[in-house]
């Protein structure tokens, strides 16, 4: 099982930078949501989103559904994964993986989930260069 919790934070003032990973965020979720499906129907892979609204999609929906909350997910400064992952580590299988990509730089996303660390695999990822460009094709971004 995999699970993708996608934080679409922003500032109340969001600058260019701001605005640019939350963008990235959705583009890196939907590759996920893409790939994980074209690789295996029997893939069971769970989003969340968390921006303005808090939103889930599981594999049983429709992969349209999917891309359209993602397509209309808001960001929000309110945005705070933290709830979320705590209850989602606590209900899930030793076997489950989690990955978390949040619009947050990443050094406000590793505080904010450093201490949630519980017996399964969890891959937390800032929406910036350094961190997606091991698993997504960033073009034209530095």
């Amino acid at each position: 099982d995999l699970i993708l919790l996608v934080e679409l934070w922003q500032p109340g003032r969001p600058a260019a930078l701001d605005l640019d990973r939350v963008e990235l965020a959705v583009s890196f979720a939907a590759s996920v949501l893409y790939e994980n499906l074209r690789q295996s129907r029997e893939a069971r892979l769970r989003i969340i989103i968390i921006g303005a609204d808090t939103v889930a999609w599981d594999h049983q929906s429709s992969m349209e559904l999917a891309l359209d909350q993602l397509a209309l997910a808001a960001a929000a400064p309110t945005a705070d994964l933290r709830r979320t992952l705590e209850e989602t580590m606590q209900r899930i299988s030793n076997s489950s993986r989690v990955v978390v990509v949040s619009s947050r730089p990443r050094g406000d996303l590793l505080a904010r989930t450093r201490d949630v660390m519980e017996p399964v695999e969890l891959l937390c990822l800032s929406a910036e260069a350094r961190d997606l460009s091991p698993y997504f094709a960033l073009e034209g971004l530095v």
